[in-house]
C-alpha cells in the first residue's frame, strides 16, 4: 500500500558569508547522547540546532555505530507541511542507516518549507529565505566525508536537492520522489542521481504540465517532463544511452557513467505524489553502492 503525503525532502545553494554557530538542544530522550560541535559525532540519535543568517534552524543526525568518517552521509529533506523527525520516522530511515551503513541528517525547513526556487514552495519561497546555504553550512559543521554527502528529498525537498545539484558541488549525488528542478542549471556537476516518480502524480506532474497546488497559498508546480530531467541528468553525467528494464510494474532506465556513477529513472505507473512503499530501501541501496 502506498504511503501519501503531499510533501518533499531535500537540500542546499549558495554559502552565506555569515558565521554559523552549532550548539545542542535539549533532546526529546534526556538518555539520547550529544555532540558539542567538535571530534566525532555521538552514536545514536541527537537533536542539534544552528543559526544561519539570523535564523536558528533545527537538525536530527542519526548515527550508527560502526559508521566513521568516511561512511555517507545523507540529508534527508522532509516535503512540505513536514518536518525532519516526521520523515525520519515516517519513512523508517534509523534503520535504513543501520542496514546500509551511513549517517542520516534530518534538517528542519522553515515554517515547514524549503526555498527550491521559482517562488516555490511556501514560507520559505515567499520569503527568499537561503536554505541551500543553511545546508551547506549544515554539512561543512559535521566531522563527516564532505565528498560523499548525498541528498534525498520528496517533492518540495526533493526540488531543493535539484537546486543544490543545480548550483553547487556539495553532493556526491541525490535522490529525489516526486520533484523537479526549477532553477536554470546552467552547469550541473557530474553526479549520481535518482528519481521515483508516477505517472498519475497530480502536484508535480509526469507529463511536465501546471500541477494542482500543494497547499492553499502555492502555485501550481509547472517543471520539465520527467523523462526530459532524466536526459538533462544523464547528459550532464557524460552518461551511455539508457537500458530498459522492469522491477514488477516499475519501469526502470539505467544510465551507466563514468566513474561508476548512474543516473536511474524509475517509473510508477498509476501512482499519485506519493512515497512509493520500496522508496526508503531503493534510494538507500543506490547510495551504499555510491550510485
Amino acid at each position: 500500500m502506498v504511503r501519501r503525503w503531499l510533501s518533499s525532502l531535500v537540500l542546499l545553494a549558495a554559502v552565506l558569508p555569515a558565521a554559523a554557530c552549532v550548539r545542542d538542544v535539549a533532546p526529546s530522550d534526556s538518555r539520547a547522547p550529544q555532540w558539542d560541535g567538535s571530534g566525532s559525532l555521538p552514536v545514536g540519535r541527537s537533536e542539534h540546532s544552528m543559526s544561519v543568517d539570523g535564523i536558528d534552524r533545527a537538525f536530527v543526525v542519526y548515527r550508527p555505530a560502526g559508521t566513521t568518517r568516511d561512511s555517507p552521509t545523507v540529508l534527508v529533506l522532509h516535503g512540505g507541511y513536514g518536518t525532519g523527525a516526521q520523515s525520519e520516522s515516517r519513512y523508517d530511515w534509523d534503520a535504513a542507516a543501520e542496514r546500509h551503513g551511513f549517517v542520516a541528517v534530518f534538517p528542519d525547513g522553515w515554517r515547514r518549507s524549503w526555498n527550491a526556487g521559482g517562488g516555490c514552495c511556501g514560507a520559505a519561497g515567499r520569503e527568499g529565505v537561503h536554505d541551500v546555504a543553511y545546508l551547506q553550512a549544515l554539512v561543512a559543521s559535521l566531522p563527516v566525508d564532505q565528498g560523499q554527502v548525498y541528498a534525498v528529498g520528496m517533492s518540495n525537498g526533493g526540488m531543493l536537492a535539484q537546486r543544490l545539484a543545480c548550483e553547487t558541488d556539495l553532493l556526491a549525488g541525490v535522490a529525489v520522489v516526486a520533484a523537479t528542478a526549477l532553477v536554470e542549471c546552467r552547469a550541473p556537476a557530474a553526479l549520481s542521481v535518482l528519481d521515483l516518480h508516477g505517472t498519475d502524480d497530480e502536484v508535480v506532474r509526469y507529463d511536465g504540465d501546471r500541477g494542482d497546488p500543494y497547499g492553499p497559498r502555492s502555485d501550481p508546480v509547472d517543471g520539465l517532463p520527467v523523462e526530459e530531467l532524466h536526459d538533462r541528468w544523464r547528459r550532464a553525467g557524460d552518461c551511455g544511452p539508457d537500458t530498459l528494464s522492469h522491477d514488477g510494474d516499475v519501469i526502470v532506465r539505467t544510465a551507466a557513467c563514468p566513474s561508476g556513477r548512474r543516473v536511474v529513472l524509475r517509473t510508477y505507473p498509476g501512482l499519485g505524489h506519493a512515497w512509493p512503499d520500496d522508496a526508503t530501501e531503493t534510494i538507500s541501496s543506490f547510495i551504499a553502492g555510491r550510485g
